[in-house]
């Protein structure tokens, strides 16, 4: 890990940290994904937060999939996982062997979170072949959970079986 970047992050200091961002976007490596993520997860400035979203979804090393998944299997506040796969779907990694986990936070989200995980789980149903054992698991899964859902999110569980 840069150790420039890694002090500059760890200082709490606003002006330092978004100097470490341009840094990671110059020379940054996979080393220095769980910083910006742990980063990530615990900032409260919108400001911070709009800018670390830009540069994660940037991110094309294919072994930081691993890593983000980690981190939206982590209990978050806010909207961290509704940002976090944003990031997934607009960085293009692939995460299709997570398919079903998408399904599940689908499942579990209010609307605006549920919309992110539709937005992932149809751009993975487009770019990856999925075994139909699968599929069907996932299928009888959302129609069971359908009725347990608010009217807005009901019609978009409709919509997700369809891709199916």
């Amino acid at each position: 890990m840069n150790k420039e970047i890694e002090k500059l992050i760890q200082s709490q200091n606003k002006e330092q940290i978004t100097k470490a961002l341009a840094l990671v976007k110059q020379k940054g490596s996979i080393k220095e994904l769980a910083l910006l993520l742990d980063l990530f997860v615990s900032t409260k400035d919108t400001d911070l937060e709009l800018q670390l979203v830009e540069l994660l979804s940037n991110v094309k090393i294919p072994e930081a999939n691993t890593i983000i998944i980690d981190y939206i299997k982590r209990p978050l506040s806010g909207n961290k996982q509704q940002l976090l796969l944003q990031i997934c779907w607009q960085s293009r990694l692939d995460f299709s062997a997570h398919l079903f986990l998408f399904v599940e936070i689908f499942i579990q989200s209010r609307f605006e979170g549920a919309l992110e995980a539709f937005t992932l789980i149809e751009i993975l149903l487009t770019d990856y072949s999925f075994d139909d054992t699968l599929k069907t698991k996932i299928i009888k899964t959302l129609k069971e959970s359908v009725s347990e859902s608010e009217k807005e999110k009901q019609l978009l569980t409709v919509e997700l079986t369809k891709l199916f």
